[in-house]
């Protein structure tokens, strides 16, 4: 009893210090939700600390499930000063989560025997590839940072994971899978809160939180997914899963993403296709999520004015008595869709020239940034192409990117060919896998998803649902 009161006594000491070192560092901030964030994630990091310190499987649900809000510690650090030090905070993450496995027996659970890598020799090459692109990147350092704080170290934690031993596998594989899952949500919950905050101020500006719904729709989508097909297979919705299906409608259903419409209309509809049985609790979920995002798209000023141009437009057409039939109404459909994937077609245009002049290795990872201005003649800076094949042929050269859609396409194979081949109660997490696949496939080259962002604040979080990915392919079996 007095071990736990002082371990209690030395928690709140330690926050209460901490706390007064953010509130002295931020007293004349005007970023009251940076502080807010602040002020919660002192005693929730150290509470996670505490949980990974106490067993090995501990580590690793804290360090899956942690992974996904280090980008909102960046955002602390940026508005404390610290800028240039986010690769001594990631670093130091990884050390400690390195030093918390040793302890915890990390040598005498490991057996490489029971890696199990599908694809593994296009795995390979593109490891060897990405290696390379470093020595020929236009900016080295900066592609050596994001390789060895964001790659090495995600591929280590899958590594570990895959060949360690736990007495209960299948249980474990469920908490790790509800560790990301609740990883993803709490990582998205600033932006949501926020939204909710502005509309009851009465407005209606477009959130863009830390990082920027770029940054956290590619997993949130993609859990989303993976969380469907654990809530579909349960009987009734008294269950966990159910409150993680509604976390993740709240959360996507605060967002504005064009791109994130179309990807949601198109799962859907797959869904209907291969697992129609299911179809009022697909269609009930997807209604609501649907709902609420289309009306966010139709609710942004940039859509707002081309529909109040094609109104006008055809006002004009029917004071003159014009037809409005046929070719017109096409016309203007096309002239909507021109303005609005203006943006993204300088992008895109930059993206190809890129990887028109640095065809074999590209201007290395994360230097797009770099080229952007002088390629497009624009002052308005960009740290991607926003389109997922053009990244990766801009910046990593484009041997590197057919051959990631080489690994793509065999993998969506792989779930084709395991979803006709098991029965019910296996098909649909190989559905789950390939509806996945299309849908970071979809997103990432309609709006496009960055491998990284390191303007300002860092976050890798697109570099590891990328390898969680590849990582739930794996060890699909295990995920029943």
């Amino acid at each position: 009893m007095k071990d736990i009161i002082k371990k209690n006594y030395i928690f709140i000491l330690l926050c209460l210090v901490l706390e007064v070192i953010v509130i002295t560092m931020f007293k004349n901030s005007d970023a009251k939700l940076t502080v807010i964030i602040a002020i919660i994630g002192i005693p929730i990091g150290l509470y996670i600390f505490n949980y990974m310190y106490k067993s090995f499987e501990n580590t690793l649900l804290g360090c899956v499930f942690s992974i996904f809000l280090l980008p909102a510690c960046g955002y602390v650090l940026l508005r404390m000063g610290f800028l240039d030090k986010q690769w001594m905070f990631y670093t130091a993450y990884y050390l400690i989560i390195l030093v918390l496995l040793i302890k915890n027996g990390l040598f005498k659970r490991i057996n490489r025997e029971r890696n199990t890598v599908k694809n593994k020799y296009i795995r390979i090459i593109l490891l060897i590839l990405l290696i390379i692109n470093i020595f020929f990147a236009y900016d080295k350092q900066l592609s050596f940072m994001v390789v060895t704080i964001s790659f090495l170290p995600f591929m280590l934690i899958f590594y570990i994971i895959k060949t360690s031993f736990f007495k209960d596998k299948v249980m474990f594989y469920d908490k790790l899978l509800q560790s990301a899952v609740l990883g993803a949500l709490v990582s998205g919950l600033p932006d949501s809160l926020y939204y909710i905050i502005l509309l009851f101020k009465g407005e209606h500006n477009r959130v863009f939180g830390p990082l920027g719904s770029n940054a956290i729709l590619p997993y949130i989508l993609i859990m989303f997914i993976l969380t469907l097909s654990k809530w579909i297979k349960k009987k009734g919705i008294k269950n966990i899963w159910t409150l993680y299906i509604i976390g993740f409608i709240f959360i996507l259903g605060t967002q504005e993403s064009r791109g994130a419409l179309i990807t949601i209309f198109l799962v859907y509809i797959l869904y209907m296709i291969f697992d129609i049985k299911n179809w009022i609790k697909y269609s009930a979920v997807f209604f609501l999520v649907g709902a609420m995002v289309f009306s966010n798209v139709i609710g942004r000023s940039d859509v707002l004015k081309d529909i109040n141009n094609i109104v006008e437009k055809k006002e004009n057409h029917i004071s003159k008595d014009e037809n409005i039939e046929g070719e017109s109404i096409k016309d203007l459909s096309l002239e909507v869709l021109d303005s609005q994937s203006k943006n993204r077609q300088i992008l895109w245009k930059t993206g190809i020239e890129l990887s028109r002049d640095y065809k074999v290795t590209g201007v290395g990872i994360s230097n797009f940034k770099y080229f952007y201005k002088e390629y497009s003649k624009s002052e308005r800076p960009y740290s991607d192409a926003h389109n997922l094949l053009l990244n990766l042929s801009s910046e990593l050269g484009i041997p590197f990117m057919l051959v990631s859609l080489i690994l793509m396409i065999k993998l969506g194979w792989d779930m084709i060919m395991g979803y006709f081949k098991k029965n019910n109660e296996y098909r649909i997490k190989y559905l789950a896998g390939g509806i996945s696949l299309i849908a970071f496939f979809i997103y990432g080259n309609l709006t496009g998803i960055a491998l990284n962002f390191s303007n300002e604040v860092y976050s890798f979080s697109s570099t590891f649902i990328i390898l969680f990915m590849l990582f739930y392919i794996d060890c699909i079996n295990e995920f029943v």
